[in-house]
C-alpha cells in the first residue's frame, strides 16, 4: 500500500509537473497575443494616420482646380474691363486724330477764320 501510495504520489506529482509546464505556455501564448494585438494597435493607429494625410492631401488637389477656375473667372472679368477702357481710350484719341483734308475743312468752316496760308517750298 505504501509502495502503491508512493506510486501515486509520483505519477500526481508527473501531473503537477506537466500542468505547470501546460500553464507556462498559456501564458507565454498569452504573452504573445497580446504582444501581437499592441502591435495591431499601432500599426491601425499608423495607418489612419496615413489615410488623414492622404485626405488632406486630396482635398488641396480639389481645392486647386477650383481655386483655377475662379482665377480663371477674375482674369476673364478683368480682361473685358479692360477691352472697354480701351476701346473708350481709342474713342477718345480719335478726336484728336485729324487728317489734313478735314483739319482745313474745319478752319474754312468756322466763321471769322481765314484759310491757313499755303507753304511754298522751292522747287530744285
Amino acid at each position: 500500500m505504501i509502495d502503491t501510495s508512493v506510486s501515486n504520489v509520483e505519477a500526481g506529482s508527473a501531473l503537477v509537473d506537466r500542468a505547470g509546464n501546460t500553464m507556462e505556455e498559456v501564458v507565454e501564448s498569452n504573452r504573445r497575443v497580446a504582444d501581437t494585438m499592441r502591435e495591431i494597435s499601432a500599426a491601425t493607429r499608423e495607418q489612419t494616420l496615413g489615410i488623414e494625410q492622404i485626405k488632406e492631401a486630396v482635398s488641396q488637389m480639389d481645392r486647386t482646380p477650383q481655386q483655377n477656375a475662379s482665377l480663371a473667372e477674375e482674369a476673364a472679368a478683368a480682361s473685358e474691363i479692360l477691352q472697354r477702357q480701351a476701346a473708350g481710350l481709342a474713342s477718345a484719341v480719335r478726336v484728336f486724330k485729324l487728317d489734313q483734308a478735314s483739319a482745313v475743312h474745319r478752319r474754312e468752316s468756322m466763321p471769322g477764320t481765314a484759310p491757313a496760308p499755303q507753304l511754298a517750298l522751292p522747287i530744285d
